[in-house]
């Protein structure tokens, strides 16, 4: 079986959502959320370095081209030229963004997508761009003991070779402001730049590390996790899990109500960057 953090993660959550999304491939049909499409035309916009060239991807995006979503393209283009604003020189050197790592733990092959990884010659910097509603004490804590960073430092320190010298987050703030009675979109979107780049807050950079003792540690957690998956013959149920972080997306299901597979489509393996790690 192949192995990713959020597959991983899934499991632990409720091994019943593992077996529909994971083993069944089922999928509901209303698709990603906008959290996760705008988090996603983020990313993008930092990997192109140009905020013109993600506004003509995202005029051909089917996820923006609906009704009501011009105000979503909008924040999200005031977020990309803000976030360069503030980091001018973010893409200079040997930056590569979206790279694929694969590699083996045992029997068990184990893979991610980095947001980027920056080749310096004394070893790597990972980086991470995150979104998110708001940015506290609670969010900032959990980098620090976040399991998905420390595996993707193992699979990248296995795979290439080098160490990673630091982590470096980048999370970015979902403006709150709306737009005003008679104020154009593109008005909106000066406003929204002009507010984002003056917020020391919007977005924020973390820098972290990882011991080789923290590594080491998180290795055997990985190991045990994915030998677990493996031996594991029924998926039972995680009640506790059924409304975390909102509605689970298989209550329905579980639920046994009438047509409810209907709500859900069959999909082949996806893309391990469109699971929303």
């Amino acid at each position: 079986m192949r192995f990713s953090h959020s597959r991983i993660n899934c499991f632990k959550t409720c091994p019943k959502q593992f077996e529909y999304k994971y083993i069944k491939h089922l999928f509901p049909i209303d698709g990603d959320s906008t959290s996760l499409i705008l988090g996603k035309a983020f990313h993008r916009g930092i990997e192109l370095g140009d905020v013109n060239e993600l506004e003509k991807e995202l005029d051909n995006n089917q996820d923006f081209l609906d009704e009501g979503t011009e105000t979503n393209k909008v924040i999200v283009l005031a977020m990309v030229e803000a976030f360069f604003n503030k980091f001018p020189h973010h893409n200079e050197g040997n930056v590569k963004h979206e790279v694929e790592i694969k590699t083996n733990f045992g029997d068990n092959e184990f893979i991610m997508y980095a947001d980027a990884i920056v080749e310096e010659p004394d070893g790597l910097i990972l980086r991470e761009y995150k979104t998110a509603s708001r940015i506290d004490d609670i969010y900032i804590n959990k980098l620090e003991f976040n399991d998905q960073i420390s595996r993707y430092c193992l699979a990248i320190e296995q795979e290439l070779g080098k160490k990673v010298k630091k982590i470096e987050y980048y999370v970015a703030k979902k403006p709150l402001l709306r737009q005003k009675n008679g104020e154009t979109l593109e008005q909106f979107r000066e406003r929204l730049v002009e507010k984002i780049t003056e917020d020391e807050d919007s977005i924020q950079y973390f820098e972290l590390t990882r011991t080789k003792e923290q590594l080491e540690e998180e290795k055997e957690d990985l190991i045990y996790d994915m030998n677990m998956i493996n031996n594991t013959k029924r998926y039972t149920k995680n009640l506790s899990a059924c409304s975390c972080y909102g509605k689970c997306p298989y209550l329905n299901l579980c639920m046994r109500e009438k047509d409810a597979e209907l709500l859900y489509e069959i999909k082949e393996e996806g893309d391990e960057r469109n699971e929303g790690e």
